[in-house]
């Protein structure tokens, strides 16, 4: 008897340790449905997601980090979930260490993920913090697993090189980094346009003066150029294809490579500068001359020697007019591009990216060796559908193998006098240029660009601006091979009931316009219906936030078959797609699915993953 009773004895306990050990388990190992509208406490505790580089190359490792801070008053043990999604569709994942955060504290976590070998794709990154079995909170970022940053560039500048700390170095490229900015352009760093390098390649000074008298610092230069690079980010020396300063002939420049106004080279061309500046003019030469193409690309050569940077970026001035050398031949300066940059590429054998000011001369550029087009648009590319327009036209040049990046200042005349960016105008500007297949050239150091004057820093981005625009970056990244991965323009009727939508851009109505790569086909929604101006620029700041619009019945014609239905926006869960329901049907014009668009606030991307057939 005395043996049962010790039996039972011991299985109770059995009992209740396994009871309360599987319990745990369960609170800490049960599977959570990963869907937003379980979050209890959403933007609460994940202040940021982030990854340490701009881009990974194939089977890398990328390093997510998922920056907390316990606001709740109570310490909280938790984890976090990586998912990792290519289009919509689960790719990884991964899993964090379990934690404690105590109340008042900031963590930052980090997850390593050994990326695929697949080349050139964009992921989007959802960090999810778990805490007692609950969603507590959720916040995105992007990965591009790209061995080739001009793929998908995402361009941005430099361009102040006074005497900065290190730490102010770093935290620049940091904050550049959090927007996935591969790529930037050195500004105005060099000596002078002849003479980029000041003293020798055997002594280089540790000082001097730019075109403005602003002072250079030579140790600020390397150490953006070392923190870029940590970053995998490109640094691009920029210098004019054909300026020099007055008097240059004290330096070796001669008349006989110029060019000229009349055909007798009595008035060489040249562009007007600040009497305050270093030379008040621009003399302008030949980029067709063999002579100066040798003396500038001599002067290059000594640039990549002492500084270790990975390309070129080349400028211009547009259209000069007619124009002559010195021997009375008129030149035709677009003509004089494709020559040039390819004796660039033959003598300094680096990545070339030029400018085509307002698309002047980007025909023959495109057949040039540059790694992407860049276009600088003015007046008269004043309209968002003109922005459109200029994007298409430079992917058609190349039959969409080089990437195509606007450079466009935003709130052009606002910033005369310090001030704030527009939101609207901003995110709208993105919106159109995004979906339509380009990159914008917007964000550096200073900040974002309001003039072609890269210096000027009048404007700055509020708060709220900047938080967005990690958005819509995260979203460029996550979704390029949607936005700009060989993807064409197709013609597709959209009806959205009891709206007013529109192919073209208008006042007061939806802007659509329809896309296909292999497998799928894209609808872009851009949201007019209160704008009162269709000016991209937004010269005085003025724009007004798009009324949010809800619950968008449409109807889509496609002869394709359809398997799923994806929508995607930058204004909404920061990004994540989420798939829609969709009923097929066909009526007198064709065959046709209709879905239900939850919100537009800016833009909606909706794509349709088209169904394969077995034959």
């Amino acid at each position: 008897m005395a043996m049962k009773k010790h039996l039972g004895l011991l299985f109770r306990i059995i009992f209740l340790f396994l009871f309360f050990f599987f319990g745990l388990y369960v609170v800490f190992h049960q599977d959570v449905s990963l869907e937003v509208n379980r979050l209890l406490e959403k933007g609460r505790w994940i202040d940021d997601v982030y990854v340490e580089q701009a881009r990974y190359g194939p089977g890398e490792t990328a390093v997510i980090y998922t920056r907390l801070t316990n606001r709740s008053e109570l310490d909280v043990e938790g984890k976090i979930i990586i998912t990792i999604k290519h289009l919509g569709e689960e790719a990884a994942r991964l899993e964090s260490d379990r934690f404690t955060i105590i109340n008042g504290e900031q963590k930052t976590l980090s997850v390593e993920w050994n990326s695929p070998k697949e080349d050139y794709k964009g992921y989007l990154v959802e960090a999810w913090f778990i805490s007692d079995g609950e969603l507590k909170d959720k916040g995105n970022t992007a990965i591009d697993i790209s061995s080739d940053w001009a793929k998908f560039p995402r361009y941005g500048y430099i361009t102040n090189f006074g005497e900065l700390s290190k730490e102010e170095i770093r935290n620049n490229i940091e904050r550049l980094n959090r927007f996935h900015i591969n790529g930037l352009q050195f500004y105005d760093w060099q000596y002078k346009h002849h003479q980029p390098l000041a003293g020798t390649v055997q002594n280089p000074l540790n000082k001097w003066k730019d075109i403005a008298n602003r002072d250079i610092n030579v140790e600020t230069v390397m150490e953006y150029l070392h923190q870029a690079h940590k970053k995998n980010m490109m640094a691009m020396n920029y210098n004019l294809l054909f300026g020099a300063y007055q008097f240059s002939e004290q330096d070796g420049v001669q008349p006989e490579w110029g060019l000229y106004k009349d055909a007798m080279h009595q008035l060489q061309d040249g562009h007007p500068l600040p009497n305050t500046w270093a030379t008040s003019k621009l003399i302008l030469q030949n980029p067709a001359n063999e002579g100066w193409q040798h003396y500038i690309l001599q002067k290059e050569e000594e640039v990549f020697q002492v500084f270790p940077f990975d390309g070129w970026h080349v400028d211009q001035l547009g259209d000069r007019g007619r124009l002559y050398d010195y021997q009375g031949h008129i030149i035709e300066l677009d003509q004089t591009y494709e020559v040039f940059l390819k004796k660039a590429k033959e003598t300094l054998h680096v990545p070339l990216v030029m400018n085509a000011v307002n698309d002047y001369g980007q025909i023959r550029i495109a057949q040039s060796p540059v790694d992407f087009l860049y276009t600088e648009v003015w007046n008269p590319i004043n309209t968002y559908g003109q922005l459109k327009q200029v994007i298409e036209r430079n992917i058609r040049l190349t039959k969409g193998n080089k990437a195509i990046v606007l450079a466009a200042y935003m709130n052009y005349r606002k910033a005369d006098q310090p001030g704030q960016f527009n939101k609207a105008s901003v995110l709208l500007a993105d919106a159109v240029i995004f979906a339509s297949g380009g990159a914008h050239f917007e964000l550096g150091d200073t900040g974002m660009l309001s003039k072609e004057y890269f210096p000027n820093n009048h404007l700055v981005m509020t708060e709220e601006l900047e938080k967005a625009l990690y958005d819509y970056y995260d979203f460029l990244v996550a979704y390029q091979n949607l936005l700009r991965d060989q993807v064409v323009s197709v013609e597709r009727d959209v009806i959205i009931e009891a709206n007013e939508a529109s192919k073209y851009p208008e006042k007061g109505a939806i802007w659509y316009f329809t896309k296909a790569k292999k497998g799928y086909e894209i609808l872009h929604l851009i949201n007019f219906t209160n704008q009162q101006s269709l000016q991209w620029r937004d010269d005085f700041g003025q724009y007004k936030e798009p009324i949010e619009m809800k619950n968008l019945n449409v109807k889509y014609y496609t002869d394709q078959p359809v398997e799923k239905v994806f929508i995607a926006t930058p204004d909404e869960d920061h990004g994540s797609a989420r798939s829609l329901v969709f009923t097929a049907a066909k009526d007198g014009k064709g065959k046709f699915i209709t879905f239900t668009i939850p919100s537009l606030k800016y833009w909606d991307m909706v794509y349709l993953k088209e169904r394969t057939t077995k034959e």
